[in-house]
């Protein structure tokens, strides 16, 4: 449970696996999501309001401020998402402020940095507004195999919140962290890919020269065959008939 006081008034915020609902002195609301994690209804006193979004985020029919998309805040007044590192704008399709990270030249989409989540809202999210996570699978990374890209992430946000010495030299630390992780996921990912056309064709070649050898080997053990006919051979070494 967590505890947030505005003014006078306080809210208490029972989680479980996801935040399950929001009560103080006066009203209790509990939370409903849809598949992919985002606030879909809303029940309170009995009264049912229910949401919807478009494939990147924006709130359809009338906004209002509150948990909405992916289960973020979103302040309507703004029309802005609070994504922590950054404010992301679901009319835009984008985040309103550049990426502290520059990208990885594995993916090209994440070297746009007002980007969202590399124009793909319906497989990616981006809690910390630094990283994108796989909303199905729910690792972190990109290209495919974000386990070794997890441990980058927790770095970032322990460099990131709670550096003492500013935040610039945690920034350049949480950069050098994640790139060494996304570049070990992709190596991952690569040596567990399907083999090349050329290794494939490299391996089938080894195959047929061992099958030779196991041919010459076995026709060398054998005895000569006396009625068998040797072709004549001119110098040039093409090979005539009697």
């Amino acid at each position: 449970m967590l505890t947030e006081t505005t003014g006078e008034v306080t809210t208490n915020y029972t989680y479980g696996l996801e935040r399950i609902s929001a009560q103080n002195s006066t009203l209790k609301m509990q939370y409903v999501y849809d598949g992919r994690g985002s606030l879909a209804q809303t029940v309170a006193d009995g009264k049912i309001q229910s949401m919807a979004y478009s494939l990147f985020g924006e709130m359809l029919g009338s906004k209002q401020s509150g948990f909405g998309f992916n289960a973020e805040w979103y302040d309507a007044a703004t029309g802005m998402q609070n994504l922590r590192a950054r404010q992301y704008e679901p009319t835009m399709m984008r985040f309103s402020q550049k990426d502290i990270l520059r990208g990885w030249m594995i993916e090209p989409l994440s070297l746009n940095r007002y980007a969202y989540v590399l124009n793909d809202p319906v497989n990616l999210s981006d809690p910390s507004g630094m990283v994108v996570m796989n909303v199905v699978r729910g690792d972190v990374g990109i290209g495919g195999d974000g386990g070794a890209a997890g441990g980058a992430f927790l770095t970032i946000l322990l460099l990131y919140f709670s550096s003492s010495d500013g935040k610039s030299h945690s920034i350049q630390n949480a950069y050098e962290a994640a790139t060494s992780g996304i570049a070990g996921a992709y190596e991952a990912h690569r040596k567990n890919a399907r083999p090349s056309s050329r290794n494939r064709h490299e391996e089938g070649e080894a195959r047929a020269d061992q099958d030779s050898k196991k041919t010459e080997k076995g026709d060398a053990s054998r005895p000569p065959n006396p009625n068998k006919r040797k072709p004549n051979a001119t110098k040039s070494g093409f090979i005539v008939p009697d």
